[in-house]
């Protein structure tokens, strides 16, 4: 099975030039047919896969009269008996990069997605789709695929792959990373997956898959490339994709395109939050997950309550300022026995989404009551005799005021959650396997709030049966271990460790070494991607139902790739490690699983 992977895909300025060829012959068609992937055709030359499908924006600006225009693409297809999935005008965009909010005539698709087939003439259909659509003057691109690669099967490399596993890490690692800090090129991480189109692990090829901030530049494809795939097939293919969000709770997420948190809140009472609440400095335009509680003592004197998270979902200007250089966060910094980072839950970020839903549900009731430019309210049809709107006009005006009493309450909301007591900083922990990153937070809970920390209803069922664990913390991770999380935008998602540790390297990374993280692979690709942005900060558990550790902590999410659905954690153990060592107090919660010594 053929990897998601392109040997010389085009810059997206390339794109953009052959986008606009107004190509009138068949010969001029054909010549712009990309072609270079079996299971996808498109016109012109098309960016390299995976791209991000986006509905919103208002494609079909580009595809006037659509509904015409698609039955006769239809009958197209059909004539070259092409199974169709789906037919839909998008946006296509990359995951990365400055192209990656580009909604605009450059990346307007005729998306056609087909169920698995061979049997088909895709070149002929596209010449013929293009020929259509030019005599009307619609100029999108094409893109006619195999529906299982909008989202590509990633699988992990399982502890009895270990002939893979000893040539990656005996010869071909420090080969591959060699090359990558040679070619200046800006690379973030190397993770390697079993990467395809299949369901079926054992037929997609494990892939050595390099997350790169500049994806798209001819010299991946013309040089790098082709160089490590030299050096590691037939063991392994390679690809490249866009970068690991490192933050991802960042600001470089345009708002209007955040998603809002999967919990809900009850802003008339906010005492009390959970596992993966949204939190996020004060006055910050970024959100993360609060992970999870933890417990200090001090000479055996209780030290309180603290959440969990990471160093960058509480970072702000003044606290970069004191962390410069990659130094930890001290509780015996001036700045933290004066409160200076305080922490808010939900964060201010998520509160502005939910409270302009809410005023924009307002503004519609308003304009039910009032009436539209040409229009009657419910108001004045009331008040002109139309008794038949008495009833609605009592139901409008009850929602509205409860609306706009929601509205006041979100306002006046004291969502304060505490301050920041000490973080990691963006610093390492030296093991025999190597230097693991350190992305840590923990945040002093105020008395008027509390910290919930059992699994939340809609926990994988062996977690809800796993409840002596949740206190818990494992050192115990491997290849293959099922593990679950619960976040602030994805809520409760599973997925695999894979077995080969994933490598950040420095400098793009944030780090000032190369560092290494378990990367985990989602359990059900298809459905849902293991994290993406806002989930920072969410504690890893371990969800092996046959596990007698499950339920326990095992690591803390920092990091993920959109294009590949897949999440990046640090061992708890570790994290525990330095959060002992930076703050000079003993972590009594979590514990270590009483199972680990067994």
């Amino acid at each position: 099975m053929a990897t998601v992977s392109l040997t010389q895909p085009p810059t997206f300025s390339e794109v953009a030039r052959k986008r606009r060829l107004m190509s009138r012959s068949d010969e001029e068609i054909e010549d712009n047919i990309d072609i270079r992937i079996q299971y996808r055709t498109g016109w012109p030359k098309l960016a390299h896969l995976p791209l991000k499908t986006v509905y919103e924006g208002n494609p079909d600006a580009f595809f006037p009269d659509r509904q015409t225009h698609i039955s006769q693409i239809i009958t197209i297809l059909r004539a070259q008996q092409i199974p169709i999935s789906s037919i839909s005008v998008v946006y296509r965009v990359p995951y990365g990069g400055d192209n990656s909010n580009k909604l605009d005539e450059t990346t307007a698709t005729l998306l056609i997605t087909t169920f698995p087939d061979s049997g088909y003439n895709s070149f002929v259909a596209t010449r013929e789709i293009r020929k259509y659509l030019n005599s009307h003057e619609i100029h999108v691109l094409i893109e006619i695929i195999d529906e299982r690669a909008l989202k590509p099967s990633v699988f992990p490399i399982l502890p009895s792959d270990k002939e893979l596993i000893s040539i990656w890490n005996e010869r071909l690692k420090q080969a591959t990373i060699d090359i990558l800090k040679a070619s200046c090129l800006k690379v973030v991480s190397i993770s390697v997956f079993r990467y395809g189109l299949d369901l079926d692990p054992e037929k997609c090829p494990p892939t050595v898959m390099i997350s790169a901030l500049d994806a798209e530049a001819d010299a991946w494809w013309a040089t790098i490339l082709p160089r490590i795939r030299s050096i590691c097939q037939p063991a392994f293919d390679a690809t490249v994709i866009y970068g690991d969000q490192i933050t991802m709770g960042s600001n470089e997420l345009d708002m209007n395109t955040m998603e809002r948190p999967f919990a809900t809140f009850d802003f008339s009472n906010l005492t009390t939050i959970k596992m993966g609440a949204s939190c996020g400095p004060i006055g910050g335009t970024w959100t993360g997950s609060m992970g999870g509680l933890v417990r200090l003592e001090k000479d055996g004197e209780d030290m309180g309550v603290f959440g969990l998270s990471n160093h960058h979902v509480v970072r702000s200007d003044s606290l970069e300022a004191v962390t410069e250089n990659n130094t930890p966060l001290r509780p015996t910094h001036s700045s933290v026995k004066s409160m200076s980072f305080l922490i808010t839950s939900p964060s201010d970020r998520d509160t502005d989404l939910i409270l302009q839903t809410t005023e924009a549900g307002v503004d519609e009731l308003k304009k039910v009551l009032k009436g539209r430019p040409g229009t009657l309210g419910l108001e004045a049809m009331a008040e002109m005799g139309d008794f038949s709107k008495a009833k609605s006009l009592e139901a409008v005006q009850d929602r509205l005021a409860r609306a706009e009493h929601r509205a006041l309450t979100i306002k006046d909301a004291n969502r304060v959650l505490g301050s920041v007591y000490a973080t990691s900083g963006f610093r390492f922990l030296s093991t025999q396997e190597g230097n693991y990153a350190l992305d840590w937070s923990l945040t002093k809970i105020l008395p008027s709030r509390s910290f919930d920390d059992t699994p939340s209803v809609g926990a994988p069922h062996q977690l809800l049966e796993s409840m002596s664990n949740a206190k818990s913390f494992t050192d115990k991770i491997h290849g293959g271990l099922t593990v679950a999380k619960f976040g602030r935008s994805t809520g409760w998602t599973e997925g695999n460790v894979s077995a080969i540790e994933t490598v950040f390297l420095k400098g793009e990374s944030k780090y000032t070494h190369d560092v290494l993280a378990w990367p985990v692979a989602p359990l059900h690709r298809h459905k849902y991607d293991f994290a993406t942005p806002g989930d920072s900060g969410a504690v890893v558990v371990v969800s092996d139902e046959f596990a007698v550790d499950c339920g326990c902590w095992v690591g803390l999410l920092f990091a993920a790739n959109l294009a590949a659905g897949t999440g990046f954690f640090v061992p708890m153990s570790l994290v525990l490690k330095d959060i002992s060592e930076i703050t000079g107090c003993q972590v009594v919660q979590p514990s270590k699983c009483a199972f680990d010594d067994i």
